[in-house]
């Protein structure tokens, strides 16, 4: 039997936060903030596993192949707004 073997990915992603900061109104700051997680939306393999227990259901198709290795994708591209009030 192989022993497994491990690849590690190259990929990069680019992000963006901003804030604006409202007007201050009787000792009250409120901001609105927003931020775009893969702002690009790449389409990436964040991790894979060689001989996967749930993506492999039969002891015989352990070969170290692509049919039984385990890939997981990265996550597309997340909006988040969020306010903020400081008092």
């Amino acid at each position: 039997m192989k022993a497994k073997s491990k690849a590690y990915f190259n990929y990069s992603l680019l992000d963006l936060h901003f804030d604006y900061r409202l007007a201050e109104i009787s000792g009250v700051a409120v901001s609105l903030n927003r931020h775009v997680f893969n702002l690009l939306d790449a389409k990436y393999i964040s991790d894979a596993d060689d001989n996967d227990k749930y993506s492999v259901f039969d002891d015989e198709l352990t070969n170290h192949d692509s049919a039984s290795a385990g890939v997981y994708f990265g996550l597309p591209r997340l909006l988040n707004l969020s306010l903020m009030i400081e008092y």
